[in-house]
């Protein structure tokens, strides 16, 4: 699982239940944070965005992915090369993923995210374990 700045800021500025969103409809995955969404929180903190500095606390609970790529050119590529999901509200973003077969979830709701295609099940009747996709 992938998160994108702007689904950390509205998570900060309207208490939306992201890990349990994510939970509910994938369940237990790896949730990570590009580096270049962090560079960007700090950029939109310089420029006194004020939820911008509690959005970079709130990404400090997830694996920091280190990456040189910027924007959304950082969400596609990895959402492609770690065959991951990624969480956006950005629609022109999440139609660039769904063309390259990439699942997205987004805000559908006040409190609620789904899910662009059909998650593949966590956990499968054959006793191994779930998987941990990012």
């Amino acid at each position: 699982m992938i998160l994108d700045a702007n689904i950390l800021i509205l998570a900060v500025e309207t208490r939306f239940p992201l890990d349990t969103e994510i939970a509910r409809i994938l369940g237990q995955v790896d949730v990570l944070v590009p580096s270049s969404v962090s560079r960007e929180l700090k950029r939109l903190e310089r420029k006194g965005l004020k939820s911008a500095r509690a959005a970079i606390r709130f990404a400090a609970r997830y694996r920091i992915f280190d990456t040189d790529l910027d924007g959304d050119a950082a969400m596609e590529t990895l959402g492609r090369e770690l065959d991951g999901w990624v969480v956006t509200l950005d629609r022109e973003l999440r139609s660039r993923l769904e063309e390259h077969s990439v699942g997205v979830l987004f805000p559908c709701g006040q409190q609620r995210l789904c899910a662009s295609r059909e998650p593949i099940p966590t956990r499968r009747g054959d006793g191994s374990k779930p998987r941990s996709d990012p």
